[in-house]
């Protein structure tokens, strides 16, 4: 049995999740975010945490006991602190791991209508805090059908009539409220485009965190396209979906690097079960130097953010 290095101890420990979530509190303490709207992110964030632990567990996206996806998504909300301080972009990551919690329920059930009902009508929500996110609806549809195995005629309606339903609410209050205009005015925001590609409006700040990012995902990827055998055939689809979406946001960022601040939140949904996977069935020496760089990593932006916030 292969020896377990200090990656794999830390993966099994049962105080991992609660040492992560007190860090987190201590940092946006130390950060002095304290008012009203930032205690708010922060409860959003524990709640996504919270919600990550369900998804972990109800599906088995980890084959031992780990936490680790959990601890993941909350390094990865350390790492872009800037980006969790509102909540309207908090709420967003909370909305994606109920989307995702709930999805892969549907998993080769053509009859689960309601499941992927609710799911689109959260994304609905969520496109209402950042309209954008609509543009994410085609790449569900094709995780829907390629990896949940699970579209129909009647799944496709029920995502259309899923998706529309929070702005019939949304709606119905502008209207109550006689300012219709509000509601045109952000169904309209989605085809207001920045340059493309223009990266030279990015802060180094920014480019920094979405390369942090990027680097976990690729590593997460290659690690598991490499030992994905060791898996179940339901748990390579969850994975291989989340590879989908993050490419997808990936490529969204690279056309639009203005919206990093709202997709790099939404990224570490997707990208928190794949960098887990890595640091909790990997042992090798190198890999455990990785783990301790990643470590490194998460404190000095932790010690950046807490010194410049």
């Amino acid at each position: 049995m292969p020896k377990k290095r200090l990656q794999n101890k830390i993966a099994e420990s049962r105080y991992a999740l609660m040492i992560s979530i007190a860090a987190i509190i201590a940092t946006w303490v130390l950060s002095g975010l304290t008012s009203n709207s930032h205690l708010l992110s922060l409860a959003l964030i524990i709640a996504t945490t919270m919600v990550m632990v369900r998804l972990n567990t109800i599906h088995a996206i980890m084959r031992t006991y780990s936490r680790m996806v959990s601890c993941s998504f909350l390094a990865i909300s350390a790492i872009a602190l800037p980006y969790f301080i509102n909540p309207t972009d908090a709420a967003l990551p909370l909305c994606f791991s109920i989307i995702y919690t709930l999805l892969f329920f549907s998993y080769q059930d053509n009859s689960s209508v309601g499941i992927i009902f609710i799911s689109f009508l959260i994304l609905g929500v969520a496109s209402l805090i950042y309209i954008p996110v609509l543009f994410l609806v085609p790449i569900l549809w094709i995780i829907i059908s390629t990896r949940m195995m699970s579209m129909s005629a009647r799944s496709f309606f029920a995502s259309i009539l899923g998706l529309i339903t929070p702005y019939w609410f949304a709606a119905a209050y502008c209207l109550y409220n006689a300012n219709i205009d509000m509601m045109i005015s952000h169904i309209t925001a989605i085809a207001n485009f920045t340059p493309v590609a223009d990266f030279e409006s990015l802060e180094i700040r920014d480019i920094t965190i979405f390369a942090i990012v990027m680097l976990l995902f690729i590593t997460g990827s290659i690690h598991f396209i490499r030992t994905s055998h060791n898996d179940k055939i339901r748990t390579r689809m969850i994975y291989e979906s989340f590879i989908i979406m993050t490419l997808a946001l990936i490529v969204f960022a690279a056309l639009q690097p203005s919206e990093i601040p709202q997709l790099v939140p939404i990224m570490s949904i997707s990208v928190s079960p794949l960098i887990a996977h890595y640091i909790t069935y990997t042992n090798t020496r190198l890999t455990n130097l990785s783990f301790v760089g990643i470590v490194v990593i998460v404190v000095l932006t932790l010690a950046y953010h807490i010194w410049t916030l």
